[in-house]
């Protein structure tokens, strides 16, 4: 993590601990521990499993077109994302026949169906993980193949298809290098990744609440320890069993590692969800399935337990719940179904064992270019 985000952090602590009374050092203190023990996992879990070092998941393989130039491409550019200033002004010098729209997600997912069109042969995103899904759907619907652009935060899916620059998708889409993923629903709604209920949903709303002010990165450090101390189990039923859980995951495909710190898949279509549940069973639960997280063996913690399936229903007992999935948090539910859609959708990508053909335009890539800015 950069010095100057630890300032930050640092700096915010004196506000964001503010006691009702006397203690202030105390309470800083407090806060200051409860800030390095809830970061720790996040510090271990990129130190022994750095993004990087899995590269790019399995997935079905299928034909999509090869588009020379982007010609018959379509690509949806979410205008509202910070991290996709510029992206559509880049994609059109490497593909310049491609057709770049804007798109705000306040607008909906309905009005993406509007950029569908009788010469459309593939729709391109460049924006976050939220996005991507937003578009999957439409691309799905319309059995279109799907061109990511890494254009968000953290870029899960593109970074699973093994495209970490615009160039590498670039290349693909003029290469016809593509194949099929499965599509994870909640309620009907497209998600690629990751989907969870509990803990999570609540990290998501403050880690946003924060991240105007102090950014993204900063702002999710703030908010562990918040969403760690505030959090309280919630009672649903699983399937129809009843339980009392922290926090349920479920994944698009098999996740690893186990537990509380999942972040890579190795296969993108293996045709089930993976569900994780930390339960609560009395004190130190949380505790202890995060040092077993963090350990590799959450499995003989006493409060982890898992499956695979191709639907899971849950209701919540007491209340409404949010649900977080790629990124984002839905609105509060009663309840809410999990499952895979019927069909793949196709994908560009970039296999392990081929490489795709030549840089479409010389030049550097999105990284260097961003740091000439």
């Amino acid at each position: 993590m950069p010095v100057s985000d630890l300032r930050r952090i640092v700096h915010a602590l004196p506000r964001s601990a503010a006691p009702d009374g006397g203690g202030n050092g105390h309470r800083r203190r407090q806060v200051i521990v409860a800030t390095a023990v809830a970061a720790a996992p996040a510090l271990l879990i990129r130190k022994a499993w750095p993004p990087s070092a899995h590269g790019a998941a399995e997935s079905l393989q299928a034909t999509v077109p090869a588009l020379p130039g982007g010609e018959g491409l379509t690509v949806v550019v979410n205008r509202a994302s910070g991290s996709a200033a510029g992206a559509g002004e880049e994609i059109a010098a490497l593909l310049p026949q491609a057709r770049i729209v804007p798109w705000d997600p306040g607008d909906g997912p309905e009005a993406l169906e509007t950029v569908v069109s009788d010469d459309v042969q593939a729709l391109g995103v460049a924006g976050g993980d939220g996005t991507c899904a937003s578009v999957a759907g439409i691309a799905l619907a319309h059995d279109l193949p799907l061109a990511v652009f890494a254009a968000g935060t953290l870029n899960h899916f593109a970074k699973a298809l093994g495209l970490l620059e615009f160039a590498d998708t670039a290349r693909c889409v003029e290469s016809g290098s593509g194949g099929a993923v499965d599509v994870a629903r909640l309620g009907g709604v497209a998600f690629l990744n990751t989907a969870s209920i509990g803990m999570y949903p609540e990290f998501v709303a403050e880690r946003d609440r924060l991240a105007a002010r102090f950014g993204k990165a900063v702002a999710a450090i703030l908010a562990l320890p918040h969403t760690f101390h505030s959090a309280t189990p919630i009672d649903v039923k699983l399937n129809g069993t009843p339980a009392s859980v922290w926090t349920v995951f479920i994944g698009n495909g098999h996740y690893t590692p186990r537990g509380l710190v999942s972040s890579h898949r190795d296969h993108m279509a293996d045709g089930l969800l993976d569900v994780q549940i930390i339960y609560d069973r009395g004190r130190l639960s949380r505790t202890r399935a995060t040092i077993g997280s963090l350990l590799g063996h959450v499995e003989r913690s006493g409060v982890y337990g898992s499956m695979h399936t191709r639907s899971l229903d849950v209701e919540m007992e007491t209340e409404e719940l949010m649900v977080a999935h790629d990124g984002e948090i839905t609105e509060p539910k009663r309840s809410v179904r999990f499952d895979l859609a019927p069909r793949h959708v196709r994908v560009y990508r970039v296999w392990k064992d081929r490489v795709p053909g030549p840089d479409p335009r010389p030049g550097p890539g999105r990284a260097a270019r961003r740091r000439e800015r």
